[in-house]
């Protein structure tokens, strides 16, 4: 890129629903970069949600920059696993909005619970389930189509096509 245009691909989804990989596949066909988000208790959600988002405006000045999972996140599993979000999401993502040009892509499929389960074998999650989640995601994406949301499903959607088209 380098041409000063300012590219951010913001992924969210429940876990178990491909956000990774297609991340990683976004970077690629892009030559771009990711940034894995995370949570912990102990952390100010708010400041490192802010502090990621401005090193991917400065970072995305050179190349596109792909956030595996962001603030969206806290929204989310703040209000399945915990009484609310620690700060004012909304409030964040107005802000990128205003700050950036960004795609929004929602990872969603029908097998989410299966799948956490599945990875729990193989790897630590944070979560013991992920009953609730995807339904949480699905009610905000419906509410706010002025994000312009890419769905992504793995199981129904060729992923070179879905990049492709995103791009």
């Amino acid at each position: 890129m380098g041409t000063g245009a300012v590219m951010i691909y913001i992924i969210e989804g429940a876990d178990g629903t491909g956000k990774s990989t297609l991340a990683r596949q976004i970077a690629k066909a892009t030559n771009g970069n990711v940034l894995h988000q995370t949570w912990d208790k102990d952390w100010n959600m708010e400041e490192y949600h802010t502090d990621t988002f401005v090193a991917a405006i400065e970072l995305s000045q050179y190349k596109p920059i792909v956030l595996d999972r962001w603030a969206l996140s806290e929204e989310i599993y703040g209000n399945v696993f915990r009484n609310g979000p620690s700060y004012n999401v909304k409030g964040i993502i107005l802000e990128a909005v205003g700050a950036a040009k960004i795609t929004w892509i929602y990872c969603r499929n029908d097998n989410v619970v299966k799948n956490h389960n599945e990875n729990r074998k193989k790897r630590d999650e944070l979560f013991e389930t992920m009953e609730g989640v995807q339904e949480a995601y699905d009610a905000y994406v419906k509410a706010t189509p002025s994000l312009g949301w890419k769905i992504f499903d793995y199981s129904l959607v060729n992923t070179d096509n879905f990049i492709k088209e995103i791009l």
